[in-house]
C-alpha cells in the first residue's frame, strides 16, 4: 500500500476554481436579490396603467410634477407619483416592466464588485483557518 499518493491530478487548482465559482454564484444571487428588492414592480402602477380612469395621467409628460394637478381617483395616485417622479417614466405596462428590469440590471452591476469583495472576504475568513488547520495536522503527522 502506498501512502500519501494523490489520485487527483490538480487538487489545488480544483479547490481554487470551486471557491471562485462559489464566490461568483453567491455574489450574483445576492446582488440580484438586492436589485429586485430595491426595484419592485408596483401593483398600483400597473393597475393604474390598466385602468381607463387613469388615461389622462398616463397621457401627461413624464417628470412634470409641479404642472399637473392630483388625479381624481385613488387608483391613479401610484401611477401619478411614478410618472411625476421620473423623467423617463414608461406609459404602458410592457414599457414599465422593461424600465424596471433596466433599473435592476443597472443596480446589479453597480453592486457586483462590492458584493464580490464581501463574499470573497467571508469565504476567505471561513476557509482560510480550516485549510491552515488541515495543513498543520498533516505536517504534524509527518513528523
Amino acid at each position: 500500500m502506498i501512502r500519501g499518493r494523490q489520485t487527483e491530478r490538480f487538487p489545488l487548482m480544483r479547490c481554487w476554481f470551486g471557491g471562485i465559482g462559489l464566490c461568483l454564484l453567491l455574489t450574483s444571487a445576492t446582488a440580484w436579490i438586492d436589485a429586485i428588492f430595491d426595484h419592485p414592480v408596483s401593483a398600483g402602477v400597473v393597475a393604474g396603467m390598466n385602468a381607463s380612469e387613469c388615461g389622462r395621467v398616463g397621457a401627461r409628460p413624464a417628470g412634470s410634477l409641479l404642472t399637473t394637478p392630483l388625479p381624481k381617483y385613488d387608483i391613479c395616485l401610484p401611477l401619478f407619483v411614478y410618472r411625476a417622479s421620473y423623467s423617463d417614466a414608461a406609459s404602458d405596462v410592457a414599457s414599465y416592466r422593461t424600465w424596471i428590469f433596466e433599473q435592476r440590471v443597472r443596480e446589479f452591476w453597480q453592486l457586483f464588485g462590492y458584493v464580490l469583495l464581501f463574499w470573497a472576504t467571508i469565504l476567505g475568513l471561513l476557509v482560510g483557518p480550516i485549510l491552515f488547520i488541515r495543513h498543520r495536522v498533516r505536517y504534524h503527522h509527518r513528523e
